[in-house]
């Protein structure tokens, strides 16, 4: 028994493409390999816009070679790898039938395999459907392939591995470059596969309230050597006021204000109340969960001023997360990984 590879025997032998996508199975009737081929019409449309290629004809070619068999993938077991999708600078005349290594084309001097097994990512056929448009609406924006990672390089000792071979895991938040991936195929740099990760922004806004004050006034309270600090905001009886501290004789007031967006109405509110109790500090800070606009900004200072307020800041929720991860990475462990005392580790 051979591997089965989908192939056309009319495309030109000398036609050159960035990369070639290859559907690798066994032949046999398997949900995850019949969803793989039944969304054939659609890789063969992404693939054609981008100098790529999918290969299947009207009949598969049952192969084996030193490197690519149904019971071998380049030295590794292929029951762990197949069915899978491959990525590869080998072009498909390179194909023939064959049922024993000897009777294959013998194997390209840079040969370079990148392979998505499914059976890694793919639970079912829904799943490989999934995957398939995720990976083709990656390679339209010709940016990266999201979620993706590099799991394995195996490097080419003409003994047991035939070929150079990158296999790729699931992997959330990280990324490699679609040009990175064509660099490899044809330099065989492996550097050009390091991935991204990508880190994404803290959701301060899914917290509550009383979640977000306590984290900011963790914060604080670590930024200087108050004389005094008090967090009102704990009661919902603050006057506006939800930190309140002293520090060689100048006092500092911090409004929470846990939005995706800044509303203006809120912070304008919370200064008249300061102005009330006659409570005015000497500066002022807005910490935000979310954005804050240019303009917003300007209002709030504008506004804070005429009452005699000589500082104002504003915090959105990405220069809040900056400082954190800057002054104090222990409280993101505490508050975000749900460490409970990171202090202590």
């Amino acid at each position: 028994m051979g591997l089965y590879v989908e192939s056309l025997n009319n495309l030109p032998a000398g036609g050159s493409r960035d990369y070639y996508i290859y559907l690798l199975d066994y032949g046999w009737d398997t949900p995850i390999g019949n969803a793989l081929n039944q969304n054939y019409e659609r890789m063969v449309t992404i693939a054609a816009r981008n100098n790529a290629v999918v290969i299947r004809g009207t009949n598969r070619v049952h192969f084996e070679d030193e490197v690519l068999s149904w019971h071998n993938i380049n030295g590794q077991d292929a029951q762990d790898l197949l069915p899978a999708i491959l990525l590869t600078n080998r072009n498909p005349h390179h194909f023939k039938y064959s049922t024993r290594p000897e009777d294959a084309n013998p194997v390209e001097k840079d040969l370079r395999l990148i392979l998505i097994p499914l059976k890694k990512f793919c639970r079912n056929a829904e799943e490989v459907v999934q995957l398939i448009e995720k990976l083709f609406d990656d390679i339209i924006q010709q940016k990266a392939l999201k979620d993706f990672r590099v799991a394995e390089e195996v490097v080419k000792d003409n003994r047991r591995a035939m070929a150079d071979l990158i296999t790729l895991a699931p992997s959330k938040g990280t990324e490699i470059a679609v040009e990175n991936i064509v660099d490899y195929l044809i330099t065989g740099r492996g550097t050009s596969l390091l991935v991204e990760k990508t880190v994404l922004p803290i959701h301060f806004e899914d917290r509550s309230g009383a979640e977000f004050e306590r984290l900011v006034f963790a914060y604080v309270s670590r930024l200087k050597s108050w004389e005094s600090i008090e967090w009102l905001g704990q009661t919902g009886d603050d006057d506006g006021r939800d930190i309140w501290g002293v520090n060689e004789g100048k006092s500092y007031c911090y409004q929470c204000a846990n939005y995706r967006s800044l509303v203006l109405k809120k912070i304008t509110d919370d200064i008249d109340k300061l102005v009330k109790i006659n409570a005015i500090p000497e500066c002022f800070t807005v910490v935000c969960g979310g954005r804050v606009s240019v303009n917003a900004r300007a209002a709030i200072t504008s506004y804070a001023a005429q009452f005699g307020i000589k500082e104002t800041h504003i915090w959105s929720g990405v220069e809040l997360e900056e400082k954190l991860r800057k002054d104090t990475p222990g409280l993101l462990k505490r508050f975000v990984e749900g460490e409970a005392f990171p202090e202590l580790s």
